[in-house]
């Protein structure tokens, strides 16, 4: 799940024995291994996003989405993905996650909030201010910004964007 919040550089920190993955560190043939790899791991990235959009279709969150992006690119710059309390306190499986993000998604590792469970990024396909591969990114950018089920939420200053509380009401 991907939400932005507009505090996170108070609270962003590294962990201290996080070290950040990227291809390029590597060799030739290694970076040519990883890239297949990363290519083949893309598949369950995708059908993960599927599945989310489904559930989101069945179960509609109660807020509403509503205005249109304004192309500046903040939300590539501060992607803050939540993850589970479970993640928090097991430290193996959190870096295990920021790894994948940044394997899978080509994310750039900026920081962490404990408070707000949430672990940030940069996309390092952001390329002066757009998104050099648009017409193939991945589900978690074209379905952004992805509202919270439970929780309220929250988004970037100046993003586009609002969300509003929408009402159900019982049928009797």
């Amino acid at each position: 799940m991907v939400y932005l919040i507009d505090h996170m550089a108070n609270h962003s920190s590294q962990p201290v024995f996080y070290r950040s993955f990227n291809i390029e560190n590597y060799s030739f043939l290694v970076r040519v291994w990883l890239k297949m790899v990363r290519t083949c791991i893309r598949f369950f990235r995708d059908l993960d996003g599927i599945m989310t959009a489904l559930v989101r279709w069945l179960f509609p969150p109660i807020y509403k989405l509503e205005g249109a992006c304004k192309k500046r690119g903040i939300c590539c710059q501060n992607i803050a993905i939540y993850l589970n309390s479970r993640f928090w306190r097991l430290p193996r499986f959190k870096i295990l996650a920021m790894k994948w993000y940044e394997f899978v998604y080509h994310f750039e590792f900026l920081g962490e909030s404990e408070s707000d469970r949430v672990v940030m990024f940069r996309c390092r396909y952001l390329k002066d201010g757009k998104c050099s591969i648009h017409y193939k990114r991945p589900f978690i950018c074209r379905f952004y910004p992805a509202v919270r089920f439970f929780d309220p939420p929250k988004m970037a200053p100046g993003c586009g964007y609002r969300l509003k509380k929408e009402f159900r009401f019982k049928n009797d």
